[in-house]
């Protein structure tokens, strides 16, 4: 006898599945002028009107990602939630729900907003960033099934204890995973297209960085060590640093 349970999942991949179909279109002719072989002459210049815009962007990527994170968990039927312990496709999965928005919603705005935010090869450099990112997530969390323990297994297993300096470390490599993999990667693609590269790219990948890790290091700090050990508080870590890393990393790709 079918469940509920399943009735209500299928019916939730069922809508999923037609939701996407109806957009594949709109998509399809928003990534256009992502794709061009051109920057639009009504590109946004760098100052305070891209950042605050870029600011607002991040928002809505979190927004988005919290969104599809939560849709994951529930057709896969899987309890995480944010601040917890992903491995596998769990890993590849939760990278997806912050890669494929990083993307995506930067073109939705663009087009509704009327304005442009993005050079030419954004989605070039999101395809690769997809699989580089899901990569990194998997050398951080590992994968059970394969025998792979991960990085953060090895530095700060679980159940967690009351170590700055191991909370420290992880969210060192984090931070030097996620900016590298996706931010590094972004820039060198884009910014390639018009010339030899310079010394700034760097500065587009440690100055977001450097907030981001900042930002959780004072966090972690001031509720320590409940930030560490209180599954509450693990909870809030994980929405703020998730909510702060998609908004760097917005900065860091589009600034």
């Amino acid at each position: 006898m079918i469940s509920n349970e399943q009735v209500n999942r299928w019916g939730l991949i069922t809508n999923l599945i037609l939701l996407c179909t109806g957009g594949v279109r709109f998509l399809g002719d928003l990534a256009v002028s992502a794709y061009s072989s051109t920057a639009p002459s009504s590109l946004i210049a760098p100052g305070k009107e891209r950042l605050d815009t870029l600011l607002f962007v991040g928002l809505l990527v979190a927004i988005a990602g919290g969104i599809s994170w939560s849709v994951i968990e529930r057709i896969a039927g899987w309890t995480i939630g944010a601040g917890g312990s992903n491995d596998g496709w769990s890993a590849v999965a939760a990278s997806m729900s912050m890669t494929v928005p990083l993307i995506v919603v930067p073109i939705v705005y663009q087009h509704f907003a009327n304005t442009h935010l993005l050079l030419p090869r954004h989605l070039i450099a999101g395809a690769v960033i997809i699989v580089s990112n899901a990569c990194g997530w998997i050398f951080m969390y590992g994968w059970r099934a394969v025998g792979l323990a991960g990085v953060k297994n090895i530095i700060e297993p679980m159940p967690p204890s009351p170590n700055w300096r191991k909370r420290a470390t992880m969210e060192l490599v984090f931070t030097i995973v996620n900016f590298c993999s996706i931010v590094l990667i972004y820039r060198v693609i884009v910014d390639s297209q018009f010339g030899a590269l310079t010394i700034s790219i760097v500065e587009k990948v440690v100055v977001p960085a450097v907030v981001f890790f900042s930002g959780m290091a004072v966090f972690t700090l001031v509720k320590y060590p409940q930030s560490i050990v209180d599954p509450k508080w693990i909870e809030i870590r994980g929405v703020v640093g998730g909510t702060l890393l998609v908004i760097t990393l917005t900065g860091g790709m589009l600034m």
